[in-house]
């Protein structure tokens, strides 16, 4: 038997996860779990979208905002899949990062966490665009619980800041899933003569 196969982790509400299926990155360490709502107002498609609130350094409940989307449940076999992508704007153009594979369950012995996959600087527009995160070896996700992260701010993340300076600011995600979009090529390093 194999685990579920499920491509779609949010469309207009979070697809085979609970209602809790936002984690957000401890506190502790600066990040502000207030950050993070849904939005029925601004979606790329259907009726609802994720809105995340990009704190101003100075917030005293945290600099920066991330986060993950954890199965609750036993994992999703990806092994069917070659990239993760979403659709993604901001209220100002500004940098994130994303991608998926933590699901911080265990921090001393992150066995599940071996496979992470995160792409940096990943620039929004003020417009919907779609992004694509490759999937190095999907042979190896048979069973992942960390199906997106995310992190945007900090005060010392200054490329994280819109147009270079630390603001607060918006961006929405929509359409976040699993794609075999068979377009996806692997770079192969050599070394010339």
């Amino acid at each position: 038997a194999t685990f579920p196969n499920t491509a779609e982790i949010y469309t207009d509400a979070p697809v085979g996860l609970t209602d809790q299926f936002f984690i957000s990155i401890n506190p502790l360490e600066g990040a502000n779990p207030e950050a993070f709502d849904t939005d029925d107002n601004e979606s790329y498609l259907g009726t609802s979208s994720i809105k995340i609130s990009v704190p101003a350094p100075n917030n005293p409940n945290g600099n920066f905002v991330g986060g993950i989307f954890r199965d609750r449940g036993e994992g999703r076999d990806l092994t069917g899949y070659d990239a993760l992508t979403f659709w993604a704007k901001g209220s100002v153009n500004g940098t994130i990062s994303a991608g998926f594979g933590p699901d911080f369950l265990d921090e001393e012995f992150p066995d599940d966490d071996r496979f992470v996959v995160d792409r940096e600087n990943i620039e929004l527009t003020t417009a919907w665009r779609k992004y694509t995160i490759p999937i190095p070896d999907p042979s190896k996700l048979t069973k992942v619980k960390g199906l997106f992260s995310f992190s945007a701010g900090g005060f010392d993340i200054v490329d994280d800041a819109p147009n270079g300076n630390e603001v607060a600011w918006t961006f929405w995600m929509d359409e976040i899933k699993f794609e075999k979009l068979g377009t996806i090529g692997q770079m192969r390093p050599k070394i010339e003569n």
